[in-house]
């Protein structure tokens, strides 16, 4: 009986000692688990910073772009010498040679009537026209196809224009059909306003 005994709190000693061993083994792998953890967590804290770091040290390493510097053509380089300036006179109106102007600026600015080959004539486009103005934008349909003036004043007149050339086979066919109603629409606006100048030569003196 003493010796069944004896086993049996052998055994039991050696059962508590096995959950002593195991309850330390447990604590041992908590304590080696926690103490892994706390390398691995150093260890990313540590190459997450070192990452940061890095990639701030780039940034301020980089040197600000300085603009470069706008060379003075008043400065000299080393070793040349200095010439002054010298500014040139503007010229004055006197100097400067007149520009003749294009064929469209000479033909707007010169005739009376610039329109009267491209489009019927109005009596708004003849309400400020003088008499003689009425007479001279009148044959100045005929006198762009270089027809030449028996009458003194058209002849004095249309001489003085630079783009009248007198044309020696001038025949009244060259002028349109909207040309001519244009001719005939100014005479009756000359007769309705009973202008002098109708039939009458004013000479070359207007």
């Amino acid at each position: 009986m003493k010796s069944s005994k004896k086993k049996k709190n052998i055994v039991v000693k050696k059962v508590n000692q096995l959950k002593v061993i195991n309850k330390n083994q447990s604590k041992f792998n908590l304590i080696i688990g926690g103490v892994i953890f706390l390398v691995l967590a150093a260890g990313i804290i540590y190459f997450g910073t070192k990452n940061t770091e890095n990639k701030f040290n780039d940034i301020l390493s980089k040197k600000p772009i300085t603009p470069t510097p706008s060379i003075n053509n008043n400065s000299t380089l080393p070793g040349t010498q200095a010439h002054p300036v010298t500014s040139r006179p503007i010229p004055t109106t006197t100097d400067i040679e007149p520009t003749p102007p294009s064929d469209k600026k000479d033909i707007i600015s010169v005739y009376l009537l610039p329109m009267s080959n491209s489009r019927k004539i109005t009596k708004e486009d003849l309400i400020n026209f003088s008499d003689l103005d009425l007479k001279k934008s009148r044959n100045e349909i005929y006198a762009r196809y270089g027809r030449s003036f028996v009458s003194q004043d058209m002849a004095c007149y249309f001489v003085k224009q630079s783009w009248y050339q007198e044309n020696p086979d001038y025949n009244e066919k060259l002028l349109s059909s909207l040309e001519i109603s244009n001719v005939i629409f100014i005479l009756n606006y000359e007769k309705e306003k009973q202008s002098p100048y109708i039939n009458k030569d004013n000479g070359c003196e207007e």
